[in-house]
């Protein structure tokens, strides 16, 4: 799998978990894309090796786990199904189904989507509690 970093161009490199996190003995087994000059990272799913997402920077990384603390809960904890809360999220932002996904968006479109996650978990909450 040919698998090149926005940033950069460069051709990314599979390493394992054990590269990237070597403190993190139970992430020693994961597969994760690497761009080297850059330090963009995604990791893969299981399996079939294939890319959770887009590499990210550092800064993306960051924001996207923001995105995910907050919006994961959503189907995690089954107030709605996964790809309910991702139809709702992007009626919210005004965009197509197909093109929200936290792990395909970079970090200026995760701090865009942040305040869209936020009412849309506290409206969940909301509902669930007057339920």
């Amino acid at each position: 799998m040919n698998v090149r970093c926005p940033y950069c161009h460069a051709a990314a490199e599979r390493v394992t978990g054990r590269e990237i996190y070597p403190h993190r003995p139970d992430l020693a087994g994961l597969v994760i894309f690497r761009c080297v000059p850059c330090d963009a990272r995604v990791g893969t799913h299981r399996g079939s090796g294939k890319p959770l997402g887009t590499l990210g920077n550092a800064a993306t990384r960051a924001a996207r786990r923001a995105c995910h603390q907050m919006f994961d809960p959503l189907w995690k904890l089954g107030y709605m199904g996964r790809n309910e809360a991702y139809r709702a999220l992007a009626e919210r932002m005004g965009i197509a189904v197909a093109d929200c996904h936290i792990s395909h968006w970079q970090a200026d479109e995760c701090e865009r989507a942040l305040p869209h996650i936020r009412a849309l978990r506290d409206e969940t909450a909301r509902t669930a509690v007057a339920s």
